[in-house]
């Protein structure tokens, strides 16, 4: 709840800015469009009156003057439109934008999980975002065996997060190795591996499906008693 509200307020926020923007433009035409018929009027009249022209050419200058108000005014009506497909195309140019995983490792490989014994054992690694000065992780080990029950606690940003998806393979240590079942998990099939681990972060949302679905990504091959089995 907290979440979704502060997303929603968010919303608002910007839509306030982006409505005050289209509100100040709005006035702006309104403005632009009495100072012009009224500057007609005023000068049409004066030049009515001094006979320096007749009522048929102050109609036609008047009916000239508003079709080009009604075309401006247009073209205002259009920038909101206008405004959203420009947005629409930024966004889509940040998602086109990002950078591609590495798939020389979907190679074929003899390493698959398949023994029910697992390990996971991490010698030494370290990790540093490219435009990081110092390391978030560094020399770091430990060892995870079948049905353990691991905490890893510290202070927010001391790596807990960056630790988890490193064993997850979602990253790649930047010194270290990271071995599992004794095996350079780099010879694993990266497909293979990531489909027989999970990971949870605090940043995670659930998808607007049901609570089962959430847990198995809606796999027609996990079924509910297995789900329940790993759940318990």
């Amino acid at each position: 709840m907290h979440k979704n509200d502060k997303l929603v307020t968010e919303y608002i926020t910007h839509r306030e800015s982006h409505f005050t923007v289209l509100r100040k433009q709005f006035i702006q035409l309104t403005g632009f469009k009495v100072l012009i018929t009224a500057g007609l009027l005023i000068i049409g009249g004066m030049l009515v009156l001094n006979q320096q022209m007749n009522i048929g050419q102050f109609v036609a200058a008047e009916i000239v003057i508003i079709s080009i108000i009604s075309a401006v005014e247009k073209l205002f009506y259009g920038l909101e439109l206008f405004y959203d497909v420009t947005t629409s195309l930024e966004k889509l140019g940040t998602v086109v934008d990002l950078e591609l995983e590495n798939n020389n490792e979907k190679q074929e490989t003899q390493y698959y999980i398949e023994d029910d014994a697992v390990c996971i054992e991490a010698k030494e690694i370290s990790f540093q975002f490219p435009n990081s000065d110092t390391p978030v992780l560094k020399e770091v080990s430990l060892t995870i065996e079948k049905n353990d029950r691991v905490l890893i606690q510290g202070e927010n940003g001391s790596g807990k997060t960056t630790l988890l998806r490193l064993l997850a393979r979602l990253l790649e240590p930047s010194t270290g190795t990271i071995y599992f079942n004794n095996t350079n998990y780099k010879k694993y099939c990266i497909d293979n591996y990531r489909e027989n681990i999970g990971v949870i972060t605090i940043d995670d949302s659930p998808f607007e499906v049901t609570i089962f679905e959430n847990i198995t990504c809606n796999n027609p091959d996990i079924n509910k008693s297995r789900s329940n089995k790993i759940i318990r």
